[in-house]
């Protein structure tokens, strides 16, 4: 995954290339090692700061940073676009408003979750096996906070989040593991 390596406005030149399909900029890619010379190509766009990926369940789940506020956890289906900059839960970091319409982005997809304030968020796993079976037959996924200090479990099914339960470590989580229940 790229980001768009930027901390100024949704219109700056950087950002706008999350949109565009001649660049590599702001994507999820997918790389094809069918022949000596690996092919990639965009699997998915409009991301503005990716920061790790996991599949979990067979499906593909990523998480990236806001702007101000609106750090995501998005679902990774192909050929989806995820809006940056065209549309954000977050502001500018002057407080200017982003637009929160998608009606006018093509396949656009919504985050499976999005926190307010941001977090910091830094990593995503599946949760520990007796956290999860606990909350059976529900989906639950595990985020961490560098900002927060804290790993987050996430209980939603489909595209709806039910819950986050917050467990406090007091210093900055960069990345993580799950392993059965360690």
């Amino acid at each position: 995954s790229t980001g768009t390596p930027t901390n100024e406005h949704t219109t700056d030149e950087i950002s706008q290339t999350a949109q565009d399909d001649k660049s590599y900029w702001g994507k999820i890619l997918k790389f094809t090692f069918d022949t000596e010379t690996p092919e990639i190509s965009i699997f998915s766009k409009g991301h503005r700061n990716s920061q790790d990926i996991a599949k979990v369940n067979g499906k593909i789940y990523a998480v990236e940073h806001g702007p101000r506020g609106g750090d995501e956890i998005n679902e990774i289906i192909e050929g989806m676009n995820y809006g940056w900059p065209l549309q954000s839960f977050g502001s500018e970091y002057d407080v200017s408003i982003i637009s929160k319409a998608y009606d006018s982005i093509d396949n656009h997809q919504l985050p499976l979750y999005t926190f307010m304030p941001s977090i910091g968020i830094s990593s995503i796993d599946e949760c520990p096996k007796n956290y999860a079976s606990y909350y059976e037959p529900f989906n639950c996924l595990a985020v961490s906070s560098m900002r927060g200090g804290a790993i987050f479990f996430v209980v939603f099914d489909g595209a709806k989040v039910f819950f986050t339960e917050r467990l406090d470590f007091g210093s900055r989580i960069r990345k993580f593991f799950v392993s059965d229940n360690k």
